[in-house]
């Protein structure tokens, strides 16, 4: 089965539940709480009504989902496929706006909270940052296996999961004086 459910945070309780065919790979909240997003093993990308449960959009990413989520405003959806495809959508018409060929082995995805930026996590360790608009790859780190990465809205980090630990990442830079400095990523674009 692939059924889409939300619980009762409070009670544990089952509040809505949504059938979609082929198993559920990920799932995502919009940032209004109005609408949830799920991406199929067998490829498809839905964006369903929260009170309702009825399907609004489906795209064919043609490939399987294995990561999605919102942008900040909630205008533009965001994928990650088995064939190493990350793809941001049109909310509203689930027209492709941008496609980059990352590889296999794509694991997870995530937008920055102003929505500037696009992350990947791969299943070599490979976490890279690329900017929503065109695409380009702004800087990229190794973070030692696959996990899977939220970036927060509320402070700006990068947190991970992985098999072994969570953590914050931070990256080091050489400062102007020459000197060694730990950074939270949020601040990578500062420096440069």
């Amino acid at each position: 089965r692939g059924n889409l459910i939300v619980w009762d945070a409070q009670t544990g309780q089952k509040r809505l539940e949504m059938e979609a065919v082929g198993g559920i790979s990920s799932c995502a909240w919009s940032l209004d709480g109005a609408w949830l997003l799920s991406g199929q093993w067998g490829g498809n990308l839905i964006v369903w009504d929260a009170q309702t449960g009825q399907k609004r959009l489906e795209m064919d990413a043609k490939g399987s989902i294995r990561s999605c989520a919102w942008s900040p405003d909630g205008a533009w959806l965001l994928s990650g496929d088995e064939r190493g495809n990350l793809i941001v959508w049109d909310a509203q018409t689930g027209q492709k706006r941008l496609e980059i060929k990352i590889g296999e082995g794509l694991s997870c995805c995530a937008w920055s909270p102003d929505g500037a930026w696009l992350l990947s996590g791969d299943q070599g360790g490979n976490l890279t940052v690329w900017n929503a608009q065109t695409g380009q790859k702004q800087r990229e780190f190794f973070i030692c296996d696959e996990s899977q990465l939220v970036w927060e809205p509320d402070t700006g980090r990068i947190t991970h999961a992985s098999g072994l630990f969570w953590r914050d990442f931070y990256w080091e830079s050489t400062l102007a004086d020459g000197r060694k400095a730990r950074l939270p990523i949020e601040i990578y674009g500062r420096l440069d």
